[in-house]
């Protein structure tokens, strides 16, 4: 048993939270065999691709294979929650700080807490940073963990934001868009399957024909996945639904991600069914934002259709990337203050990853060329689980995703955040013919896996580190309806940087090149073509 976990069942409310604990090396490398693939299939999964998935490793092996390298865990937590809350409490100047308090923080304070972990090597404050936030995410959540299938319809896109690889003019892209009946045969996939949530994503396009293609994409996934729930309950999908069952989870609930729409447009949506909508901001600084996206584009737009979102009555969602060009700790502190003024029911943050051919990759090679990639890369994926871990603390009870993108860099850097403030994980659903060109940016991971490995290959990482999936369940977002306000900090002078040391400073430092450490200074406010 972790001191985590130890302390945690040890500290009153908090007991029931975890009732096991995460397993050890030996135990997740013995347990973790071979399983049934789950059973299920739909149009654009052929059988040759069934066939040549056959014939890959068990995505279970493939996930542990690699940790008989490791001395323990990667994801493991090295310091108890009441130290962590001491530490924490010390560094702020907050004295008697409660294990798994929310605290309201300033930019001011976010900005020091990035710059002790990140430059200056206080891994003592980063533990306590990373074991605050999972007791946080254990308070609200328990040891939960809730699947949102992602089906990635479409690639067409009016857009030319810097940095994506879908964007309009990208070269070699072959643009799609699945047809409803297809897309509708994934949704009954998933919710055989359990997940709960399916979020409906895609390029932007704000036609009249997107919109009604949507409505009626809406309207067959609620209406397919609503009757086989009946079914299973042994009811007539044809009869009206009984009362008592209308305030009950039926069916999959349904996210969009399809950018920037009119007010009317989010209210058709929401009329035909839809419930959450993520809108990812991607930078909270529009000098930063104009950097990165053509002039056609406006920060202040996208902030106006987060409001409209809430206005409609959605449960919204937004996030950011971590490690752009030109951005610095006060940018991201920005970011985690910018979440919780929103009262952001959703969030996801990933490293940013170069896509060969578009501006911003061209800028940061001009920035950042010189320096050994990999190590760059690894230092962005710990700043980006201490920028999870921030949100958790911050924000308290927002459903925070696990990205694809830190599996990218970190083979399980899923599993890490999920003890580091995570507790949503997001498999990829998409038809496997169709996942090559939906490329956002370089080495995405899982784009030839089918959904069933894919399913498969996230309970394993989910089994491995003491967490359970809440299976079919919606998981909404509890500060939709409850937000959360936390522990007002933002009056209070930080501690002084020996105060700090005394706390238990210790030197190590992330970046092998002192180039790739970030600044404070602002972002140029150069234009991507």
């Amino acid at each position: 048993m972790s001191l985590l976990h130890t302390a945690l069942m040890g500290h009153a409310g908090l007991g029931s939270a975890l009732a096991a604990a995460a397993p050890s090396l030996a135990h997740v490398l013995k347990s973790l065999g071979p399983s049934k693939l789950v059973r299920g299939t739909w149009s654009g999964q052929t059988r040759s691709h069934t066939a040549v998935a056959a014939a890959r490793e068990d995505p279970a092996t493939k996930v542990t294979k690699h940790l008989k390298d490791f001395a323990k865990l990667p994801w493991e937590i090295d310091m108890p929650a009441e130290k962590a809350a001491a530490v924490l409490g010390s560094y702020l100047g907050v004295s008697n700080l409660e294990p798994a308090a929310v605290l309201d923080l300033g930019v001011d304070q976010i900005t020091g807490i990035l710059e002790e972990t990140t430059n200056k090597g206080n891994t003592t404050l980063e533990k306590a940073l990373f074991s605050h936030a999972d007791a946080v995410t254990n308070r609200f959540f328990g040891p939960s963990v809730y699947y949102r299938g992602i089906v990635e319809f479409s690639n067409v896109c009016q857009n030319d934001c810097g940095y994506c690889g879908i964007r309009k003019h990208m070269h070699g892209v072959k643009r799609y868009t699945i047809p409803i009946p297809e897309v509708v045969e994934v949704a009954k996939w998933a919710f055989e399957n359990k997940m709960g949530t399916l979020m409906l994503q895609s390029g932007e396009l704000p036609t009249p024909q997107r919109l009604e293609y949507l409505k009626q994409l809406v309207q067959q996934v609620l209406e397919a996945t609503v009757a086989m729930d009946l079914e299973n309950r042994g009811l007539d999908p044809q009869a009206p639904i009984p009362d008592y069952l209308k305030d009950q989870e039926l069916g999959l609930r349904v996210a969009l991600s399809v950018g920037e729409l009119s007010e009317s447009d989010y209210q058709q949506l929401y009329d035909a069914g839809a419930r959450r909508y993520l809108l990812r901001l991607e930078t909270s600084n529009p000098e930063l934002y104009a950097a990165l996206h053509p002039d056609a584009m406006s920060w202040q737009r996208r902030v106006d259709c987060l409001n409209s979102l809430k206005k409609a009555g959605y449960m919204v969602g937004t996030g950011v990337m971590v490690g752009l060009p030109g951005q610095t700790l006060r940018d991201l502190a920005g970011d985690i203050r910018f979440f919780k003024d929103l009262n952001a029911n959703m969030i996801g943050m990933g490293p940013y990853i170069t896509e060969a051919g578009t501006p911003v990759a061209d800028m940061w090679d001009a920035m950042f060329g010189h320096v050994d990639k990999k190590a760059h890369m690894k230092a962005m994926f710990e700043l980006t689980t201490r920028m999870n871990s921030l949100a958790r603390i911050v924000v308290g009870s927002a459903n925070i995703s696990a990205t694809t993108a830190l599996q990218a860099i970190e083979p399980n850097g899923r599993e890490i955040a999920l003890r580091r403030g995570c507790n949503v994980l997001m498999p990829i659903l998409t038809p496997t013919k169709y996942r090559e060109h939906y490329q956002l940016y370089e080495g995405k991971p899982c784009i030839t896996d089918t959904a069933e490995e894919c399913r498969k290959c996230l309970n394993a990482r989910v089994s491995m580190i003491g967490k359970k999936l809440q299976q079919g369940a919606w998981g909404d977002p509890p500060n939709f309806l409850a937000p959360v306000t936390g522990l007002d900090v933002r009056q209070i002078k930080l501690a002084s940087t020996a105060a700090a040391a005394a706390a238990g400073q210790a030197a190590r430092a992330y970046h092998t090149n002192s180039s790739c450490s970030y600044t404070t200074s602002p972002a140029p406010a150069q234009q991507a073509a």
